[in-house]
């Protein structure tokens, strides 16, 4: 079987992005699923969608389909959906809402319900937080940060407070290998981890590890790790004047010219050019 393709809804220098989608009516989509490299909380505002991830699901008006990082779905059908939906850097998550957000993807990774539905009020209400954050990114302004973690919170506050769809996936205690390998790495990625320690977490051959990583997601361990890595550093580069040297150190780089090496063959610049030309 062929991996699932990789979609990405993330700029690169973003940790956080407000997507809008409508999909016209259409019937079942062409075999084969799709992942993401961030992690993603979908709204729906209006039709019908059927989805698959890990079961199939029914969406209208009023649910929410959280979706974690590497997590394979696909769409079987849809009938004038309209949806509007976060998408959040994985390895960016800090401060209260985004442990509160890390819970709810890894409860979908050990089997909970990946969709959730709120009520009519609380519709309304997650909405306009999405219009609010969406326009506090369109623009840079002062205390930007400070108004983006405020809508943040109010949303992370929603989906903890949403209704579970149904009850847990049968046989799903425990995260199966891939959720469990992502889910490590989003958490460890800048403490300078490899393929090895990850095999260790998930209690399985480092060898066997990377050849189920490569297989379900068509990526490698360390394609993995290096996205979360590097994630954090933008994040660093862009949120702070602390050195190259220090973001490299605190990223846990053998080295600065490893760091150097690294950013310039993902970005194409290094990394002084990259925050110069992102601020």
């Amino acid at each position: 079987m062929a991996p699932p393709r990789l979609i990405s809804g993330l700029a690169e220098h973003r940790a956080v992005e407000v997507r809008r989608m409508q999909s016209h009516r259409h019937g079942p989509e062409v075999p084969g699923d799709v992942i993401h490299d961030h992690a993603g909380i979908a709204l729906y505002l209006g039709g019908r969608t059927r989805m698959w991830m890990g079961a199939t699901w029914d969406l209208q008006a009023g649910d929410l389909l959280v979706v974690p990082e590497g997590a394979p779905h696909r769409f079987v059908e849809a009938e004038d959906a309209h949806l509007v939906g976060l998408s959040l850097c994985t390895a960016c998550l800090h401060e209260a809402w985004g442990a509160a957000f890390a819970s709810v993807f890894e409860g979908v990774r050990r089997g909970e319900a990946p969709v959730r539905r709120l009520d009519s009020a609380a519709v309304v209400a997650f909405e306009r937080a999405l219009e609010g954050l969406e326009a506090e990114l369109a623009v840079p302004s002062g205390h930007q940060a400070l108004a983006v973690s405020g809508y943040l919170s109010v949303l992370a506050a929603a989906v903890l407070r949403a209704t579970p769809a149904a009850a847990a996936l049968p046989g799903r205690t425990e995260m199966p290998l891939v959720d469990h390998a992502l889910d490590f790495i989003a958490r460890h990625a800048i403490e300078g981890i490899s393929l090895r320690e990850v095999a260790q977490a998930v209690g399985r051959a480092p060898a066997h590890v990377a050849a189920t990583m490569k297989a379900k997601t068509g990526r490698t361990v360390v394609d993995w790790i290096t996205q979360a890595r590097l994630a954090a550093v933008r994040q660093w580069l862009l949120g702070s004047d602390e050195s190259v040297e220090g973001i490299a150190l605190r990223a846990s780089f053998s080295s600065l010219s490893h760091f150097h090496r690294t950013f310039r063959r993902v970005h194409g610049v290094s990394p002084e050019v990259w925050r110069r030309g992102h601020r």
